[in-house]
């Protein structure tokens, strides 16, 4: 009779889990004409233990409806035009070149994540930022020498 001895091999992983979700920083909640002066726009938020990229999703919907999550075959975020911008960074700051300014109120969140697929609630409070319709347009350059906003 011959004694078959078998040797199971316990691994044990530790995954590092993310705890909290990101704190909004810039831009300020409840700004006013945030940034129209500038070309590049930069979202910015606390750096969350664990986390190695974060998702930010802007959008003038407060409820964020449009927005649909990241498929796995395609690694692709979807969204509807309601969303501005939905997309993953691995630092804890966003900078937007050329955004258009809309006019009204813009909402914006954020995910922290890991490479082991774990996520962090999204950031709450959600934080929005308000372009004034008259002043998102800019300024024109009249052929004039009148400067004047139109």
């Amino acid at each position: 009779m011959k004694i078959i001895i078998q040797t199971i091999l316990l691994l044990s992983i530790v995954v590092p889990t993310i705890s909290m979700a990101a704190k909004l920083s810039t831009p300020g909640n409840g700004g006013i004409n945030y940034g129209l002066s500038t070309k590049s726009y930069v979202f910015s938020w606390s750096k969350v233990s664990n986390a190695t990229n974060y998702r930010i999703r802007i959008s003038q919907d407060i409820e964020f409806k449009g927005f649909k999550d990241m498929s796995l075959a395609t690694r692709q975020i979807s969204c509807t035009p309601s969303c501005v911008t939905d997309t993953t960074t691995n630092s804890w700051y966003y900078a937007k070149p050329d955004f258009k300014v809309q006019p009204g109120i813009t909402f914006w969140q954020v995910r922290a994540g890991s490479s082991f697929a774990e996520s962090s609630d999204w950031s709450s409070p959600v934080f929005s930022y308000t372009a004034l319709s008259s002043l998102a347009r800019g300024y024109d350059t009249p052929q004039n020498s009148d400067h004047r906003l139109r």
